[in-house]
């Protein structure tokens, strides 16, 4: 049993992740809880069994997690004002509520919780990985209003039931789930470069971002390399920072840095959170 929380990075590409296996059912549920949001952890099968594990990462207003219990469980959830969450099933069967909505959860059909009801699942008689998706909402909303030309004044519609089936389902499906395995070096997109190649592959980033953020690795590997401290003012620091597109004489490499990656990150979050959109309905 053991658990770590820690702050992976400094600056605007930071992320916190915590990396817990439990099986300590007040405890799994403290961590959950701060990661997510507050909810009733009921074990349904056999306590002795009891384990959680949670591998989670936030990235800006995106938390990203596999989470697995090693016994069957119910987790319930009052209305939860500041997030909406996905959960994304690898095999088995889930049983999921959202206000009056149920719906039975596989790995073709996702759950998206709505802030505004509550919430709920039960699974895990099959030992198997879940994907959970925090987004906060005001980031959300904010980036729908900016799509819409208007106001969003409530919380979005979502169905409960995210049919993975459909076409652009799928892909934003495969996207979160790539993300998410290479967070945790999971997958085949451990470095940096490989993310970067992905998410212009993937179109959530145009060619110029895409430089920036090349020239933002270059940067960050100069600091984790040197064998003496370096400063944003050192000269190997200014001259990979000559790279970007936005370079002048005289200009802040430290400013240029946080600006590429405020910009980056912003653009992403607003590809997945439009993604996300389409598979909202009416209220």
């Amino acid at each position: 049993m053991g658990s770590a929380e820690r702050p992976t990075d400094e600056g605007p590409l930071a992320r916190h992740e915590v990396s817990l296996r439990s099986r300590d059912p007040a405890e799994a549920s403290a961590i959950a809880t701060r990661v997510y949001r507050e909810h009733r952890l009921t074990i349904l099968g056999d306590r002795r069994a009891f384990a959680m594990s949670l591998d989670a990462a936030s990235l800006g207003p995106i938390t990203l997690g596999w989470l697995s219990y090693d016994t069957e469980v119910r987790v319930d959830a009052e209305p939860h004002v500041d997030a909406y969450q996905i959960n994304l099933v690898s095999a088995g069967q889930t049983r999921a509520y959202c206000g009056s909505q149920r719906i039975i959860a596989t790995s073709e059909t996702g759950m998206i919780f709505r802030p505004d009801k509550p919430t709920g699942f039960a699974g895990w008689r099959t030992p198997s990985q879940m994907l959970a998706i925090r987004i906060d909402r005001q980031a959300l909303e904010d980036e729908l209003e900016q799509l819409l030309y208007r106001p969003v004044t409530g919380p979005i519609a979502f169905a409960l039931a995210l049919d993975l089936s459909r076409r652009g389902a799928a892909d934003w499906s495969w996207l979160v789930s790539t993300l998410a395995a290479s967070l945790f070096d999971r997958g085949p997109l451990g470095t940096f470069s490989a993310k970067i190649d992905l998410a212009r592959a993937l179109s959530l980033i145009d060619a110029q971002t895409r430089r920036d953020l090349r020239v933002i690795k270059d940067v960050r590997n100069v600091f984790a390399h040197a064998e003496n401290p370096v400063r944003f003012i050192s000269a190997e620091v200014v001259a990979k920072a000559q790279k970007f597109a936005q370079w002048r004489d005289g200009a802040s490499a430290r400013m240029l840095f946080d600006t590429a990656a405020d910009a980056a990150e912003a653009t992403i979050s607003a590809r997945i959170n439009a993604l996300l959109y389409e598979h909202a309905t009416p209220a």
